[in-house]
């Protein structure tokens, strides 16, 4: 006998756990936020989903899989030169972590600076370092295969660029969650690849 359908929308929930996990982090988020998000009960919430580790955990994973999958296409296209492929994307991630209809910043970077906290479970920071080692993994891979096409400048290796990618990303965020405006946002990424053809 089939089991009865559930009666929400799963993906429509994890998108309100998403927003609510990105805006508070794990630590400040509680079950009453989650059931108020989602408009489900704790049972409810448990049989679909998990404990909170596992929320916070497929939430992430959710998140992530989903800027991994734009950056692709955006990294990715055919007879743009890298330095505007690479600029699209800062742009598509600054205006997201700037949209005044989202948490704000950027949930990654969020994530990551909960590793600090003694407080976080096991399951939860491991989620956290896969989710960086992936996407770092993501990056590397994409920009050695660039290297080999001859696209990145003699002298500048993956690496390097790669650490300039990330670390303009996270201070992207953290000056679009503090209010800074997009066109100054925007300037910043434009000055950041003159080196780059």
């Amino acid at each position: 006998m089939a089991g009865r359908p559930r009666e929400f929308d799963e993906q429509d929930a994890l998108d309100a756990m998403v927003n609510v996990f990105w805006c508070n982090g794990f630590s400040g988020t509680s079950m009453q936020h989650l059931t108020l998000a989602t408009g489900l009960s704790k049972p409810s919430l448990y049989a679909a989903f998990g404990n909170k580790d596992a929320m916070y955990a497929l939430a992430l994973t959710t998140y992530t899989t989903r800027q991994r999958r734009e950056a692709h296409n955006t990294l990715s296209r055919e007879g743009v030169p890298l330095k505007q492929r690479i600029c699209a994307y800062l742009l598509h991630t600054t205006r997201l972590a700037a949209n005044p209809d989202l948490p704000g910043g950027c949930f990654i970077q969020a994530s990551s600076c909960e590793l600090d906290s003694a407080a976080l479970p096991g399951p939860v920071r491991e989620a956290i370092e896969t989710s960086d080692r992936q996407n770092r993994t993501a990056l590397l891979a994409f920009l050695k295969h660039e290297k080999d096409l001859g696209n990145l400048p003699r002298g500048l290796s993956p690496a390097a660029l790669a650490n300039r990618i990330e670390a303009l990303q996270s201070g992207l965020a953290l000056m679009a969650k503090r209010g800074v405006d997009l066109p100054a946002l925007e300037q910043v990424i434009k000055t950041a690849f003159n080196d780059l053809s």
